[in-house]
């Protein structure tokens, strides 16, 4: 069974750890963040450069 979860304000400090902690650990991982498209990109494009390069489920939403 795959286990999903959804995390908030993924985008620095616990929510970030977290969604990466999980993402490795086998987690379908929804990351959501406020203003992934504009004020917070560094912060959407870093952590989906994250979860390609270990091939882990994370999407930023």
């Amino acid at each position: 069974m795959n286990k999903v979860v959804l995390i908030t304000g993924s985008s620095t400090g616990f929510g970030r750890a977290t969604a990466e902690l999980l993402g490795r650990h086998g987690y379908t991982v929804f990351a959501s963040m406020r203003d992934c498209a504009s004020k917070k990109a560094k912060h959407r494009e870093a952590l989906e450069t994250l979860a390609a390069k270990e091939k882990i489920s994370i999407q930023v939403v």
